[in-house]
Protein backbone atom coordinates (compact mmCIF):
# COMPACT_ATOMS: atom_id res chain seq x y z
CA UNK A 1 0.00 0.00 0.00
CA UNK A 2 0.94 3.53 -0.52
CA UNK A 3 0.88 6.56 2.04
CA UNK A 4 2.78 9.46 2.75
CA UNK A 5 5.31 8.88 4.92
CA UNK A 6 5.13 11.64 7.51
CA UNK A 7 1.46 10.35 7.90
CA UNK A 8 2.62 7.35 8.58
CA UNK A 9 5.41 7.46 11.00
CA UNK A 10 2.81 9.78 13.09
CA UNK A 11 0.27 7.36 13.13
CA UNK A 12 3.02 4.24 14.08
CA UNK A 13 3.82 7.23 16.80
CA UNK A 14 0.41 7.05 18.56
CA UNK A 15 -0.09 3.80 18.15
CA UNK A 16 3.10 2.96 19.89
CA UNK A 17 2.25 4.77 22.96
CA UNK A 18 -0.60 2.05 24.14
CA UNK A 19 3.19 -0.28 24.23
CA UNK A 20 4.95 2.27 25.85
CA UNK A 21 2.60 1.93 28.97
CA UNK A 22 2.80 -1.86 28.40
CA UNK A 23 2.95 -3.35 32.40
CA UNK A 24 1.74 0.11 33.93
CA UNK A 25 -1.78 -1.04 35.12
CA UNK A 26 -2.24 -5.02 34.25
CA UNK A 27 1.01 -6.57 33.05
CA UNK A 28 3.08 -7.06 29.93
CA UNK A 29 2.68 -9.91 27.32
CA UNK A 30 4.70 -10.03 24.16
CA UNK A 31 1.74 -7.96 21.89
CA UNK A 32 2.50 -5.36 24.44
CA UNK A 33 5.61 -4.65 22.63
CA UNK A 34 4.59 -4.68 18.91
CA UNK A 35 1.73 -3.17 16.18
CA UNK A 36 -0.90 -4.70 14.02
CA UNK A 37 -0.30 -3.52 10.59
CA UNK A 38 -4.00 -4.10 8.74
CA UNK A 39 -4.95 -3.20 5.10
CA UNK A 40 -8.64 -2.92 5.12
CA UNK A 41 -9.54 -1.70 1.49
CA UNK A 42 -7.79 1.96 1.11
CA UNK A 43 -6.57 2.02 4.67
CA UNK A 44 -3.61 1.36 6.42
CA UNK A 45 -4.69 0.50 10.35
CA UNK A 46 -1.73 0.64 13.01
CA UNK A 47 -2.93 -0.93 16.32
CA UNK A 48 -0.63 -0.97 19.15
CA UNK A 49 -2.22 -2.71 22.26
CA UNK A 50 -1.24 -3.73 26.36
CA UNK A 51 -3.21 -4.95 29.19
CA UNK A 52 -4.05 -1.21 29.89
CA UNK A 53 -5.07 0.43 26.98
CA UNK A 54 -5.71 0.01 22.75
CA UNK A 55 -4.79 2.52 20.40
CA UNK A 56 -5.77 2.10 16.50
CA UNK A 57 -4.47 4.59 14.15
CA UNK A 58 -5.76 4.61 10.02
CA UNK A 59 -3.45 5.61 7.41
CA UNK A 60 -5.30 6.45 4.44
CA UNK A 61 -3.72 5.16 1.01
CA UNK A 62 -3.74 3.83 -1.97
CA UNK A 63 -3.87 -0.16 -2.17
CA UNK A 64 -1.90 -2.29 -4.74
CA UNK A 65 -3.53 -4.86 -6.88
CA UNK A 66 -1.61 -7.76 -6.30
CA UNK A 67 -1.84 -7.28 -2.36
CA UNK A 68 -3.84 -10.27 -0.42
CA UNK A 69 -2.51 -10.51 3.30
CA UNK A 70 -4.37 -8.31 5.31
CA UNK A 71 -2.94 -8.04 8.45
CA UNK A 72 0.36 -8.78 10.23
CA UNK A 73 2.45 -8.44 13.65
CA UNK A 74 5.76 -6.41 13.61
CA UNK A 75 7.68 -5.45 16.29
CA UNK A 76 6.91 -1.67 17.25
CA UNK A 77 10.39 0.11 17.91
CA UNK A 78 12.20 -1.14 14.79
CA UNK A 79 9.16 -0.74 12.40
CA UNK A 80 9.09 3.07 13.81
CA UNK A 81 12.50 2.99 13.52
CA UNK A 82 12.58 1.96 9.23
CA UNK A 83 9.82 4.36 8.58
CA UNK A 84 12.11 7.13 10.09
CA UNK A 85 14.80 6.28 8.17
CA UNK A 86 12.85 6.78 4.82
CA UNK A 87 12.84 10.40 3.81
CA UNK A 88 10.72 10.28 0.50
CA UNK A 89 7.29 11.93 0.76
CA UNK A 90 5.66 8.21 -0.31
CA UNK A 91 6.50 4.63 0.67
CA UNK A 92 4.92 1.15 0.46
CA UNK A 93 4.36 -0.82 3.26
CA UNK A 94 3.46 -4.28 1.73
CA UNK A 95 3.04 -7.33 4.34
CA UNK A 96 4.42 -10.56 3.03
CA UNK A 97 4.12 -14.47 4.64
CA UNK A 98 6.78 -13.75 7.77
CA UNK A 99 7.61 -10.41 7.27
CA UNK A 100 6.55 -6.82 6.69
CA UNK A 101 8.23 -4.93 3.66
CA UNK A 102 8.71 -1.12 3.41
CA UNK A 103 9.88 0.82 0.32
CA UNK A 104 11.04 4.30 -0.92
CA UNK A 105 10.73 3.02 -4.65
CA UNK A 106 14.32 2.46 -4.23
CA UNK A 107 15.33 1.10 -1.24
CA UNK A 108 13.55 -1.71 0.17
CA UNK A 109 13.68 -3.53 3.95
CA UNK A 110 12.09 -5.78 5.92
CA UNK A 111 11.66 -7.00 9.54
CA UNK A 112 9.98 -10.46 10.67
CA UNK A 113 5.86 -10.53 10.51
CA UNK A 114 3.65 -13.18 12.41
CA UNK A 115 0.39 -14.00 12.81
CA UNK A 116 -1.39 -13.45 15.72
CA UNK A 117 -4.68 -12.48 17.61
CA UNK A 118 -5.49 -8.73 19.39
CA UNK A 119 -8.33 -8.14 22.17
CA UNK A 120 -11.38 -7.55 20.32
CA UNK A 121 -12.59 -4.28 20.98
CA UNK A 122 -16.03 -3.23 20.82
CA UNK A 123 -16.41 -0.07 19.10
CA UNK A 124 -20.29 0.67 19.24
CA UNK A 125 -20.61 3.31 21.30
CA UNK A 126 -24.55 2.43 22.23
CA UNK A 127 -23.69 2.18 25.55
CA UNK A 128 -21.73 5.05 25.91
CA UNK A 129 -22.61 8.18 27.04
CA UNK A 130 -20.41 11.36 24.81
CA UNK A 131 -18.32 13.39 27.80
CA UNK A 132 -16.82 16.76 27.64
CA UNK A 133 -12.99 16.69 27.46
CA UNK A 134 -12.23 20.50 26.63
CA UNK A 135 -10.52 21.03 29.64
CA UNK A 136 -9.88 17.58 30.86
CA UNK A 137 -6.37 16.58 29.50
CA UNK A 138 -4.99 19.79 31.08
CA UNK A 139 -6.50 18.96 34.16
CA UNK A 140 -5.03 15.46 34.43
CA UNK A 141 -1.36 16.73 33.16
CA UNK A 142 -1.99 19.81 36.31
CA UNK A 143 -2.88 16.40 38.75
CA UNK A 144 -0.25 13.96 37.77
CA UNK A 145 2.67 15.12 39.95
CA UNK A 146 -0.01 13.85 43.12
CA UNK A 147 0.01 10.40 41.62
CA UNK A 148 1.78 7.69 43.37
CA UNK A 149 5.28 6.49 41.12
CA UNK A 150 6.41 3.74 42.76
CA UNK A 151 3.66 -0.02 42.81
CA UNK A 152 1.12 0.71 45.26
CA UNK A 153 -2.33 0.30 45.93
CA UNK A 154 -3.93 1.04 42.05
CA UNK A 155 -6.08 4.42 43.04
CA UNK A 156 -3.45 6.12 43.88
CA UNK A 157 -1.88 5.72 40.98
CA UNK A 158 -5.03 6.84 39.19
CA UNK A 159 -7.43 9.26 38.62
CA UNK A 160 -10.79 10.67 40.02
CA UNK A 161 -12.74 11.92 37.71
CA UNK A 162 -16.40 13.77 37.65
CA UNK A 163 -18.22 14.53 34.71
CA UNK A 164 -21.05 17.50 35.03
CA UNK A 165 -23.09 19.17 32.84
CA UNK A 166 -20.54 22.32 32.63
CA UNK A 167 -17.19 21.01 33.29
CA UNK A 168 -15.31 18.24 34.87
CA UNK A 169 -13.06 17.88 37.82
CA UNK A 170 -10.06 15.62 38.73
CA UNK A 171 -8.60 14.44 41.35
CA UNK A 172 -5.08 12.79 41.99
CA UNK A 173 -3.89 11.88 45.36
CA UNK A 174 -0.55 9.69 47.01
CA UNK A 175 -1.69 9.15 50.79
CA UNK A 176 0.80 12.67 51.30
CA UNK A 177 -1.09 15.31 49.16
CA UNK A 178 -4.06 15.65 47.03
CA UNK A 179 -4.21 17.54 43.94
CA UNK A 180 -7.71 18.73 42.36
CA UNK A 181 -8.78 20.51 39.14
CA UNK A 182 -11.97 21.91 37.89
CA UNK A 183 -15.02 22.24 38.95
CA UNK A 184 -19.45 21.41 38.43
CA UNK A 185 -22.31 22.58 39.41
CA UNK A 186 -24.89 19.90 40.74
CA UNK A 187 -24.86 16.51 40.89
CA UNK A 188 -22.07 14.57 39.02
CA UNK A 189 -23.55 12.55 36.01
CA UNK A 190 -20.90 9.80 35.76
CA UNK A 191 -17.90 9.26 38.08
CA UNK A 192 -14.81 7.13 37.37
CA UNK A 193 -11.26 6.27 38.04
CA UNK A 194 -8.81 5.74 35.42
CA UNK A 195 -5.10 4.85 35.84
CA UNK A 196 -3.03 7.65 35.22
CA UNK A 197 0.17 7.58 33.37
CA UNK A 198 -2.37 5.45 30.69
CA UNK A 199 -5.50 8.08 31.20
CA UNK A 200 -2.86 11.16 30.57
CA UNK A 201 -1.47 9.36 27.12
CA UNK A 202 -4.65 8.58 25.81
CA UNK A 203 -5.52 12.18 26.09
CA UNK A 204 -2.52 13.79 24.65
CA UNK A 205 -2.83 10.97 21.86
CA UNK A 206 -6.43 11.21 21.14
CA UNK A 207 -6.43 15.44 21.95
CA UNK A 208 -8.66 16.09 19.04
CA UNK A 209 -10.74 13.19 19.56
CA UNK A 210 -14.41 12.64 21.34
CA UNK A 211 -14.57 11.14 24.44
CA UNK A 212 -17.10 8.54 25.52
CA UNK A 213 -17.31 6.55 28.74
CA UNK A 214 -19.26 3.56 30.08
CA UNK A 215 -19.49 1.69 33.23
CA UNK A 216 -16.40 0.47 32.31
CA UNK A 217 -14.25 1.79 29.79
CA UNK A 218 -13.39 5.19 27.93
CA UNK A 219 -13.36 5.68 24.18
CA UNK A 220 -11.75 8.13 22.13
CA UNK A 221 -12.49 8.37 18.48
CA UNK A 222 -12.50 10.43 15.44
CA UNK A 223 -11.91 9.78 11.89
CA UNK A 224 -7.97 8.76 11.95
CA UNK A 225 -8.06 7.53 15.40
CA UNK A 226 -9.58 4.61 18.13
CA UNK A 227 -8.33 4.64 21.81
CA UNK A 228 -9.94 2.40 24.09
CA UNK A 229 -8.85 2.34 28.03
CA UNK A 230 -10.38 -0.13 30.58
CA UNK A 231 -12.10 1.82 34.03
CA UNK A 232 -11.04 0.68 37.25
CA UNK A 233 -13.75 -1.40 38.68
CA UNK A 234 -13.40 0.09 42.21
CA UNK A 235 -15.04 3.43 43.64
CA UNK A 236 -12.57 6.40 43.68
CA UNK A 237 -11.94 8.37 47.52
CA UNK A 238 -14.14 10.14 48.88
CA UNK A 239 -12.38 13.42 50.28
CA UNK A 240 -14.65 15.94 50.77
CA UNK A 241 -13.99 15.34 54.99
CA UNK A 242 -10.94 16.78 53.95
CA UNK A 243 -11.93 19.45 51.59
CA UNK A 244 -14.24 20.56 54.21
CA UNK A 245 -11.25 21.22 56.85
CA UNK A 246 -12.05 24.65 58.61
CA UNK A 247 -8.64 27.31 57.97
CA UNK A 248 -8.18 29.79 60.12
CA UNK A 249 -5.06 32.04 58.70
CA UNK A 250 -4.58 32.82 54.75
CA UNK A 251 -1.28 33.79 53.20
CA UNK A 252 -1.38 35.25 49.80
CA UNK A 253 2.12 35.12 48.40
CA UNK A 254 4.11 35.56 44.88
CA UNK A 255 3.96 31.97 43.88
CA UNK A 256 7.62 33.25 42.29
CA UNK A 257 8.91 33.87 45.28
CA UNK A 258 7.50 31.45 47.38
CA UNK A 259 8.97 28.33 44.54
CA UNK A 260 12.46 30.04 44.32
CA UNK A 261 12.66 29.50 48.32
CA UNK A 262 11.22 26.10 47.77
CA UNK A 263 13.44 25.48 44.88
CA UNK A 264 16.71 26.80 46.87
CA UNK A 265 14.97 23.86 49.96
CA UNK A 266 14.64 21.34 48.13
CA UNK A 267 18.46 21.43 47.01
CA UNK A 268 19.28 21.67 50.52
CA UNK A 269 17.43 18.92 52.09
CA UNK A 270 14.40 17.10 51.01
CA UNK A 271 13.71 14.89 54.27
CA UNK A 272 14.52 17.45 56.67
CA UNK A 273 11.58 19.39 54.98
CA UNK A 274 10.59 23.21 54.51
CA UNK A 275 9.41 25.22 57.72
CA UNK A 276 7.18 27.84 57.30
CA UNK A 277 6.44 30.41 59.81
CA UNK A 278 4.11 33.25 59.67
CA UNK A 279 5.01 36.79 61.21
CA UNK A 280 3.47 40.03 60.85
CA UNK A 281 3.46 40.80 56.90
CA UNK A 282 5.50 38.10 55.52
CA UNK A 283 6.26 34.74 55.79
CA UNK A 284 9.85 33.08 56.46
CA UNK A 285 10.51 29.76 55.10
CA UNK A 286 13.51 28.50 56.03
CA UNK A 287 15.61 24.64 56.33
CA UNK A 288 18.18 23.28 57.70
CA UNK A 289 20.06 20.05 56.73
CA UNK A 290 23.42 18.47 57.11
CA UNK A 291 24.03 19.92 53.16
CA UNK A 292 23.50 23.73 53.79
CA UNK A 293 20.97 26.13 55.44
CA UNK A 294 18.64 29.03 53.89
CA UNK A 295 16.41 31.44 55.13
CA UNK A 296 14.50 34.01 53.44
CA UNK A 297 11.04 36.03 54.06
CA UNK A 298 8.42 36.24 51.81
CA UNK A 299 6.19 39.47 51.69
CA UNK A 300 2.66 38.22 52.40
CA UNK A 301 -0.83 39.50 52.98
CA UNK A 302 -2.51 37.65 55.90
CA UNK A 303 -6.04 37.22 56.75
CA UNK A 304 -6.91 35.56 60.19
CA UNK A 305 -5.57 34.18 63.33
CA UNK A 306 -2.94 31.80 64.15
CA UNK A 307 0.04 34.11 63.70
CA UNK A 308 3.25 32.98 64.71
CA UNK A 309 2.27 29.36 62.95
CA UNK A 310 4.85 27.07 62.53
CA UNK A 311 4.58 24.55 59.82
CA UNK A 312 7.34 21.60 58.70
CA UNK A 313 6.19 20.50 54.86
CA UNK A 314 8.20 18.51 51.91
CA UNK A 315 9.48 20.97 49.38
CA UNK A 316 9.39 18.90 46.55
CA UNK A 317 5.58 18.67 47.28
CA UNK A 318 5.25 22.35 47.27
CA UNK A 319 7.52 23.34 44.30
CA UNK A 320 4.89 20.31 42.01
CA UNK A 321 2.14 22.04 43.45
CA UNK A 322 3.51 25.45 42.76
CA UNK A 323 4.73 24.72 39.15
CA UNK A 324 1.18 23.39 38.09
CA UNK A 325 -0.38 26.41 39.45
CA UNK A 326 -1.15 29.49 36.18
CA UNK A 327 -1.64 32.23 38.97
CA UNK A 328 0.96 34.95 39.58
CA UNK A 329 -0.24 34.88 43.14
CA UNK A 330 -1.77 31.79 45.43
CA UNK A 331 -3.08 31.72 49.11
CA UNK A 332 -2.03 29.65 51.50
CA UNK A 333 -4.71 28.26 54.52
CA UNK A 334 -3.80 27.18 57.41
CA UNK A 335 -5.35 25.26 60.15
CA UNK A 336 -2.47 24.55 62.48
CA UNK A 337 0.65 23.15 62.37
CA UNK A 338 -0.43 19.36 62.23
CA UNK A 339 -3.26 20.46 59.52
CA UNK A 340 -3.03 20.13 56.13
CA UNK A 341 -1.44 22.82 53.96
CA UNK A 342 -4.10 24.25 51.76
CA UNK A 343 -3.53 26.39 48.64
CA UNK A 344 -6.66 26.85 47.16
CA UNK A 345 -8.07 29.41 43.64
CA UNK A 346 -10.43 29.52 40.82
CA UNK A 347 -10.39 26.18 39.51
CA UNK A 348 -7.73 24.04 41.46
CA UNK A 349 -7.02 22.82 44.98
CA UNK A 350 -3.54 21.90 46.61
CA UNK A 351 -3.62 19.74 49.70
CA UNK A 352 -0.41 18.94 51.86
CA UNK A 353 0.11 17.29 54.90
CA UNK A 354 2.83 18.40 56.90
CA UNK A 355 6.15 16.23 57.58
CA UNK A 356 4.86 15.49 61.47
CA UNK A 357 1.48 14.19 59.88
CA UNK A 358 2.69 11.85 57.66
Amino acid sequence: MKVNRDVLLASVRKARKACDNSGIAFGASRSDYCLKVEIQDDILSLTGSSSGAMIVADVPGERESDETLESRIVEAERFAAMINILKTDDVYVRLKKEKVEVSDGTMKASIPSWRGAYPKIDWNLEKYKLVPIEHLRDQANQCSHALMRDVGQMLMRSFGISIYKDGSRVIALDGKRIAIRGNGSGEAEKKFAAEGKTLTTLLGVASDAEAYVSDDAIIFKNDTIKAYMPLLDMEYYNIDKVLEEETKLKVNVSKDDLLQKASMALLLGKKEGLLLQVSKGELVVSCRSQTGTMTSPVPADLEGSLEGLRITINPAYLCDALKSIPDERITLELAGKTKPLFIRGDGYCEVILPINNI
